[in-house]
């Protein structure tokens, strides 16, 4: 009641002084009350507009839905799209903006009825109908949506829907076409009564096989005895209902007689292997009964059976001459003309090679060295394949070849090598005599050893690398042979590397890499193995694991002596390098600094005193560090590179330590550290929190929090400012951290005086703002 009044007396006022300007206003449509829409409309809705007042519009409670779209919504005219049929409350609410809270008018609501959509009935049913028969009757079922009254009209297509023309005097639900000869497309045209549009059914095919024709196979061939012929092909026949069977057939005396190919069913056909002229053809056969054709016949002509002729004769010769010359005797069958081949095989018939230029019936073979077998490949014309005669054999004596000595060795400087051995030549004449021979140029000189005449000899020790061969000779006049060659390597003698380099570091750090040079001599294959002294090379041991030329040793503590061990491979000895000195310096240690210190706020602390460190090289130098975090992160006091330090005033607790360096890169230490103590500074709290009411509203309680820094004890007090900020005046018995005002009927600024015990002073939190809205009127809702 008391909301009305004021809303009345509000109304009176706007009447005094704009009473003029209210009579002019307008609604921006013309129209008001209830409306009626198509589905799919899209209509203008308004009220009449108040300046910077934001308006709520709403359908069925509802700001989005997928039934309709509002188009504006904010503002005092919308736009709304509707997407579903159905019935409707459209309502709009006027208010004054925030943030944070709106000030809300009166309800304003209109009915709104959305009518469906027209939906097209379904057209039944496609066919494939023969050339020039009639389909079975066409039926349609009436649309829906709309105003619910209907016109029809059959309409019929025949370039695939392209192109449209109305079936004369068809406009009911059914229709029966004449007789076809092309294919044919049918639809119903759906019309609404009053406005509400029209639709098309879906298309019905009628569709017409085309007349049933043969296609044709191919081709004819000539062919040799038992060969496959090419695949033969047939094309499709055209027409019917373009689905379609096949049966290819044959015959073998001439088309008088056919008989179906089982399982050849396809286009295509791949006869097997023939060995009489045989004629085929194919049977096509199309679905829905519309009939059988033949194709062409193809004619398969088959070539009489190759058989082989026969080559003359064996023989046995001696090595190195020519074996008498080989006869052959053609083949019969095939086309009737043939071409021939020479063959050998030099491993009793496993591998045979063509004879080069060898491509007569007869051939005369050069002089063989080895037995060796023929035989000749006729060939028949038009690729009726190849027969091969029988096998001859010549048959060579065997030739003279060395045996084989053994074995090559390596050895050590000056001792005797293992004994060498040989197996006897083979060919020949069978009986065979010996000598042994040696080199020391490496094969380019070769002398006899006298008495040397064994299949085996032991040579004596060796100071150089030697090469041996024996030479075999075959009684009679067969010739002689030389074996392989057998080397004895003699390694060179044995002598040590060195290792290298004497070194000074700091206490427990990591030396610079020790070297070492390989040996020479021996058989060239070296093992390692570092050993260390520290007693000055009194006692030697392993170092676990160091077995290369290199070795890096770990952080030392002391001074450590370094040599390698050497050893050949093949038991040739062990030598030892120099020994390598690493002279260690003591350990570093540090000084320590002083003292502990509180001081006030923005005050220098007493000079902090340093004690130099022990150890390293015995040169130091010094870089003062400071902490203003509790010493996670440390900073470099600029040039404080002495062993005291003065600190300038301070204004919040800080850490000092000393970092103290060795000279020669012997590390950095870092002294104890001293804590700084400082008093902290007086900083004002926060006040919370900004707010927007409604006219005559009461605010939220207003809080802050408590300052920081200073003696610790505060005390409070709330002032207030209605001219924003310039005046302030205190609240009196407001004296606590938080204060609730009462109602509110215009902005005001809150803010919290904040007091130190002692001498520390006072500070102000920041201000709060309580903003205060007006008054709101709604006028009604027009469309278009």
């Amino acid at each position: 009641m008391k909301t009305q009044l004021k809303f009345a007396r509000w109304l009176i006022l706007l009447l005094l002084f704009s009473g003029s300007t209210l009579s002019m206003a307008q609604n921006p449509w013309p129209f008001t009350g209830d409306d009626f829409v198509c589905l799919g409309d899209t209509k203008n809705y308004g009220v009449i507009n108040t300046t910077g007042h934001v308006y709520d519009w709403t359908i069925n409670g509802l700001t989005v839905s997928p039934d309709w779209v509002i188009t504006g919504n904010g503002n005092n005219t919308i736009t709304v799209q509707w997407n579903t049929a159905g019935n409707y409350v459209l309502q709009v609410i006027e208010n004054i903006p925030g943030p944070p809270i709106v000030c809300a008018g009166t309800p304003v609501t209109i009915n709104i009825t959305v009518y469906p959509s027209m939906v097209a009935g379904v057209a039944s049913a496609n066919q494939t109908i023969c050339y020039n028969t009639v389909p079975a009757l066409l039926t349609a079922t009436a649309p829906t949506g709309g105003n619910g009254t209907y016109n029809y009209q059959w309409e019929f297509s025949i370039d695939g829907g392209t192109t449209w023309n109305p079936v004369v005097g068809e406009t009911n639900l059914t229709y029966q076409p004449g007789a076809l000869t092309q294919t044919t497309l049918y639809r119903v045209h759906q019309v609404s009564g009053g406005s509400c549009g029209d639709v098309y059914t879906n298309n019905v095919t009628i569709t017409v096989n085309p007349e049933f024709l043969a296609g044709s196979a191919s081709a004819d061939q000539t062919i040799c005895y038992n060969g496959t012929p090419v695949l033969l092909t047939g094309t499709a026949p055209t027409g019917g209902d373009g689905t379609y069977t096949y049966q290819w057939e044959f015959s073998i005396d001439g088309g008088t007689t056919w008989n179906n190919v089982v399982g050849a069913n396809a286009l295509t056909y791949q006869p097997g292997a023939l060995t009489q002229t045989t004629i085929y053809r194919l049977q096509q056969i199309s679905g829905s009964g519309c009939g059988t054709v033949t194709t062409n016949e193809v004619t398969i002509t088959v070539n009489p059976d190759l058989l082989a002729g026969s080559i003359s004769a064996d023989q046995t010769i001696c090595y190195n001459t020519a074996p008498a010359e080989l006869v052959g005797i053609a083949p019969t069958g095939g086309d009737g003309t043939y071409t021939y081949q020479w063959e050998f095989s030099i491993d009793g018939g496993t591998t045979w090679n063509n004879v080069a230029g060898a491509t007569a019936l007869n051939y005369q073979p050069g002089a063989l060295t080895q037995t060796t077998l023929y035989r000749l490949n006729q060939i028949s014309g038009s690729g009726c394949g190849t027969v091969t005669t029988n096998t001859v054999t010549i048959t060579v004596n065997p030739n003279l070849i060395a045996g084989v000595a053994t074995a090559d060795q390596t050895i050590c400087y000056n001792t005797i090598p293992l004994e060498l051995t040989s197996t006897a030549p083979s060919g020949g004449s069978g009986v065979y005599t010996y000598e042994w021979e040696f080199s020391t140029d490496g094969g380019t000189t070769w002398n006899v050893i006298v008495g040397a005449n064994a299949l085996n000899y032991q040579p004596a020790a060796l100071t150089q690398t030697t090469v041996y061969r024996l030479h075999q000779t075959s009684g009679g006049t067969c010739g002689d042979v030389y074996t392989n060659n057998v080397t004895i390597t003699v390694n060179p003698e044995f002598l040590a590397g060195s290792a290298s380099a004497d070194q000074t570091i700091c206490y427990n750090t990591v030396p610079a890499q020790l070297n070492g040079t390989a040996p020479t001599g021996g058989d060239g294959t070296y093992t390692y193995q570092w050993e260390f002294s520290i007693d000055g090379g009194a006692t030697w041991n392993n170092v676990v694991g160091a077995n290369a030329l290199t070795y890096q040793p770990g952080a030392l503590t002391q001074t450590t002596i370094y040599r390698l061990q050497q050893t050949s491979g093949s038991g040739c000895g062990t030598v030892t390098t120099n020994e390598v000195t690493i002279t260690v310096n003591p350990d570093l240690l540090a000084g320590s600094i002083s003292a502990d210190q509180t001081i006030c706020y923005n005050t220098a602390p007493a000079e902090l005193v340093g004690i130099a460190p022990t150890g390293g090289d015995g040169t130091y130098t010094y870089q003062w560090e400071f902490s203003i975090d509790g010493g996670t992160t440390w900073n470099n006091v600029a040039g404080a590179t002495a062993l005291n330090y003065q600190p300038g005033a301070l204004t919040q607790t800080t850490l000092y330590r000393l970092n103290q360096i060795s000279g020669s890169g012997c590390g950095t230490v870092t002294t104890n550290t001293v804590t700084i103590t400082v008093n902290p500074n007086l900083i004002a709290g926060v006040a919370t929190a900004d707010q927007t009411i409604c006219y005559e509203g009461t605010p939220a309680e207003l809080n802050a929090t408590a300052p920081t820094g200073g003696s610790g004890v505060y005390t409070y007090e709330w002032e207030f400012s209605i001219d924003g900020g310039t005046t302030w005046n205190v609240i009196v018995g407001a004296n606590a951290l938080n204060y609730q005002p009462g109602i509110l009927t215009l902005t005001t600024l809150y803010r919290l005086h904040q007091t130190s015990g002692g001498t520390c002073g006072d500070v102000y939190t920041n201000n709060v703002t309580i903003t205060v809205n007006p008054q709101i009127n709604t006028s009604v809702i027009s469309h278009d």
